[in-house]
């Protein structure tokens, strides 16, 4: 027979259980992941598979299209599949609950592929990759639970998916798919003359949103503005933006990815004008390392 001690002490334990778990429940259960694959066999270690993974929020309406955004991730130097939807330094699909619970942003289906092999430098990562070919793989993984919107895809890279000519955001901009992009969100990625000339090559009807913190890392943001107004064709004002931010979080590199990509996401699928907050922060002439008169870039 249990003493009352014994059965106080399970009791206790017990509760230390449950506690533990619902303290590590992910947030994202809220919705449904969908894992796929996607060029399982360029992008990832022979014992990996199904490095695509789309999330679907549960107020998504299946028969109503919505959004896609497609979120690339950067340097694995810790060869984990699925980066930033249930690996690495953050969860997007628990944040993507959040804002739309809140009403920060409509219902929208977030996607996502994986690399390992070649992925410990930002020269190799995702060369080759083809936006229309991945916006269908994740489309026939959610079919019947969601409808993608060929005409709303968000394309976002961090840090390194930034990086690479041949691939990545750098890549997806030059390109002239069958789906275009309404916005190709840069996360703290290289920020040079060539990433500036390559991101303005995108169409015209494409806006370019750049986010960029100097606290662990700076760029020659000058050369990167030249760049990028030297090319890029004239766009109706507040088009594209640029913001300097300062996150908070232990690595400000990567605590700017869920505050900037949630605002730009709100600006691309409800568009109406560039939001005050950004029209202040986008001003390269407050940035210490830049030229004194650089060009106007945010007149477009």
């Amino acid at each position: 027979m249990l003493s009352a001690r014994n059965i106080t002490g399970r009791f206790v334990l017990l509760a230390s259980i449950v506690s533990s778990t619902l303290l590590f429940v992910s947030p994202s259960r809220a919705g449904k992941s969908f894992d796929f694959e996607f060029h399982d066999e360029e992008f990832l270690f022979s014992s990996q598979h199904r490095g695509g993974r789309a999330y679907v929020p549960k107020q998504v309406n299946a028969d109503e299209p919505v959004p896609l955004v497609v979120f690339l991730h950067g340097v694995n130097r810790n060869n984990q599949i699925h980066m930033w939807l249930g690996q690495g330094p953050d969860d997007l699909r628990g944040r993507l609950d959040g804002w739309i619970k809140r009403g920060d942003l409509p219902p929208v289906v977030l996607a996502a592929p994986s690399q390992t092999r070649l992925a410990t430098w930002a020269n190799t990562l995702w060369t080759g990759i083809e936006l229309d070919e991945f916006v269908l793989a994740a489309e026939r993984a959610v079919a019947g639970r969601a409808r993608i919107s060929h005409d709303r895809v968000i394309v976002a890279g961090h840090s390194g998916a930034g990086c690479n000519a041949s691939g990545g955001l750098l890549k997806i901009a030059v390109d002239r798919g069958n789906i275009q992009p309404i916005g190709i969100v840069a996360l703290d990625t290289c920020l040079d003359a060539d990433v500036g000339q390559a991101l303005a090559r995108a169409r015209q009807s494409t806006r370019i949103a750049t986010y960029w913190q100097s606290a662990v890392w700076n760029r020659k943001l000058a050369d990167f503005a030249i760049g990028f107004e030297l090319t890029r064709p004239e766009s109706p004002p507040g088009t594209d933006w640029f913001a300097q931010v300062d996150p908070i979080g232990r690595w400000p590199h990567d605590a700017l990815v869920a505050p900037s990509l949630r605002e730009a996401i709100s600006v691309l699928v409800q568009p109406s004008e560039l939001p005050d907050t950004l029209a202040e922060e986008a001003n390269l002439l407050d940035g210490p390392e830049l030229a004194p008169e650089p060009p106007p870039m945010f007149a477009h």
